[in-house]
Formats: structure tokens, sequence, C-alpha cells
């Protein structure tokens, strides 16, 4: 019937032609935007203290 959905996206999405963005669409596409400074931000407020120490003991042996 004409008028089932708002629009053409709506009636797509219905459709399966198209997705949402799941989460980690969302994640990826803004950590492109994202400074370095930012994303080290971001990676200490996300990393439990053991993932902490181990990334920086990897750029510890990195760096000599």
């Amino acid at each position: 019937e004409r008028g089932e959905y708002p629009s053409v996206r709506a009636a797509a999405k219905a459709a399966g032609l198209i997705h949402a963005p799941t989460p980690l669409d969302t994640l990826t596409r803004a950590w492109r935007t994202l400074t370095p400074d930012e994303r080290v931000r971001f990676l200490l407020d996300v990393l439990t203290p053991e993932e902490r120490s181990a990334l920086r003991q990897e750029l510890v042996e990195e760096t000599g």
C-alpha cells in the first residue's frame, strides 16, 4: 500500500537494502576524526590497567 513508510530510506531499511550503523561503525567513523591526543585520552579511558601496562611495555620495548 502506498504511504506505508514515511520515507524512501525507511522503506529501503525495512526491505533490508540498508542497515543502521552498529556502535562499532559509529566508533570507527569517529576515531578517524580524533586528534592523536584525543585517541590517547580515549584509550586511557577504555583500557583496563592491565591493558595499559601491557601497551606501555610494548612501547618501551619498541623504542628501546
